[in-house]
């Protein structure tokens, strides 16, 4: 495939990344470049299964599930106001200490939790929004302990929800929620998180995190987040609420480096969530008259395909036969009144009727003009300026 790929006009990809915010890595003039915008900054998971932090405008390579992507998230906010500052939480039968272990930061700021009687807990109260998805996720380490409870409860008590973790087998118990996920980080770090929806008449609650029954039980805890719908990468507070900004890249390429009368758009991508929202991936000539799109949304698991040419419609192909959490190889060929839509080495559909569009000269992850953001994981986008053959396309977009 990487001869293939060598034959694109636009190619992006993490394996090589330019600092200075230039996402496309060919051409080399930078006539392919993207611009890239995320006022503030953001975290990224390393190579190493570090946390590091990237300033404003930088995009991000991240290495979370442990396979390197570019990371586009929409705007999020961590609602627990001191993350990783468990002094400032309240203690119930325990205590924390500031521990000289260094946490996913790089920085000696992770606590040492200890239960001195039994029915401990620490928490933080926070105020939720009724009838509401939330998540919530944290990083820990086992000491002496080998289970880690986290749940959040309302102010009589009743249990929003609950997740208890072998932290050596990872096994669960006791869980509440609607979905859960165990994600390992260097040197023996796990985070946890539980995705639940808050009830009618929630009102004030408490988080009752990291609770151990067993006198002189200890872990070791960093990076508590609380958030609106599905995780996301951390957002560390200090204080206060913090949001990380949306991120959007658009405005790459030229009339030189995309053809109008034939080529093929190729993404090796995987959504964030299954969420229907609509999430694409373009080339334009800025309008919504002339484009040929790929695109997540409409119903679970959908990948849809789009080609207009002059404000007519001439290719419109879905699939849900895929799962949109896992990468999928996806392409488009177009050649004149010759469209064919590809997924993981199968071409799924074909059309021999209709114009190519005319004035292609953009490549954006939206859908023109700022309208369905792509977020998600990219490990690659490719331009090509001929369409491909069938054997070509086939080895292009097998997994």
């Amino acid at each position: 495939m990487s001869n293939l790929l060598e034959k694109s006009s636009i190619l992006l990809t993490p394996l090589a990344y330019n600092s200075a915010s230039v996402l496309s890595i060919k051409p080399t003039s930078g006539a392919g470049d993207f611009e890239f915008r995320r006022p503030g900054s953001a975290t990224r998971t390393t190579q190493d299964l570090l946390i590091e932090t990237v300033t404003d405008n930088i995009p991000r390579i991240d290495y979370s599930g442990g396979v390197g992507h570019w990371l586009f998230e929409p705007e999020s906010t961590n609602i627990i106001e001191y993350s990783s500052d468990l002094s400032a939480w309240n203690k119930l039968n325990s205590t924390v200490t500031q521990s000289n272990l260094l946490s996913l930061d790089g920085v000696n700021n992770s606590y040492l939790y200890e239960s001195t009687a039994t029915n401990s807990y620490i928490y933080k109260e926070v105020s939720l929004q009724n009838l509401t998805e939330y998540t919530l996720s944290f990083f820990v380490k086992s000491n002496t302990s080998t289970n880690v409870k986290a749940d959040v409860w309302d102010t009589t008590q009743l249990e929003q929800c609950s997740i208890e973790v072998n932290l050596t087998t990872k096994v669960i118990s006791n869980f509440i929620g609607t979905s859960y996920k165990i994600e390992d980080y260097s040197n023996n770090w796990l985070r946890i998180s539980v995705t639940f929806n808050s009830e009618n008449n929630f009102g004030t609650t408490f988080n009752r995190y990291f609770n151990v029954d067993s006198v002189g039980t200890e872990l070791y805890i960093w990076g508590a987040q609380l958030q609106l719908g599905n995780m996301s990468s951390y957002i560390p507070t200090s204080g206060a609420a913090t949001t990380r900004l949306g991120e959007v890249a658009i405005n790459s390429g030229n009339s030189s480096l995309i053809n109008s009368a034939q080529g093929v758009i190729y993404v090796e991508i995987a959504a964030l969530n299954d969420d229907i929202t609509q999430r694409r991936i373009s080339i334009s000539d800025g309008t919504q008259d002339n484009r040929i799109q790929i695109k997540y949304g409409n119903s679970s698991n959908r990948i849809s395909v789009l080609v207009r040419s002059n404000g007519s419609t001439n290719f419109n192909k879905n699939t849900a036969n895929y799962d949109i959490l896992e990468y999928n190889k996806i392409a488009v060929s177009y050649n004149d009144s010759d469209y064919s839509f590809w997924v993981n080495g199968v071409k799924l559909e074909t059309s021999f009727s209709g114009s190519t569009p005319t004035g292609l000269n953009k490549l954006d992850f939206n859908g023109v003009s700022a309208l369905s953001e792509f977020f998600g994981k990219t490990k690659c986008v490719a331009i090509f300026k001929e369409a491909l053959t069938d054997a070509e396309l086939t080895c292009l977009t097998t997994i």
